[in-house]
């Protein structure tokens, strides 16, 4: 008669963690990526002069930084720049002006 087939023993949560333990002793760690600035995204309508002043700004920041410059980087640094000039009363100025040449029409006037 053979001889019964020996079963191996049930792996034990003792041997499984030992296992992985020894595992991951010998692999090497690598730091999580930091995770992407949460971005919005607009949609912004522009003259052909804004257009052709925003390329204008791509073009001459590409050429000093040495690397491709978004749009939207432009976008971005302007809004910076115009938040650290609190640049309200000088904005309100511009778009008054904007809204008074017929050029760009939108909004409705505030009522009083």
């Amino acid at each position: 008669m053979p001889s019964p087939k020996k079963t191996p023993p049930p792996n034990q949560l003792g041997d499984l963690l030992k296992h992985a333990g020894a595992a991951a002793r010998g692999a090497k760690r690598t730091p999580a990526a930091p995770a992407p600035a949460a971005l919005a995204v607009k949609s912004i309508a522009l003259t052909p002069a804004a257009v052709a002043t925003l390329q204008r700004l791509i073009r001459e920041v590409s050429r000093a930084s040495g690397r491709t410059t978004s749009a939207s980087a432009i976008v971005r640094a302007l809004l910076r720049y115009a938040e650290r000039q609190d640049a309200v009363a000088t904005l309100s100025a511009l778009i008054q002006s904007e809204t008074r040449s017929g050029e760009v029409v939108w909004g409705k006037a505030r009522a009083r």
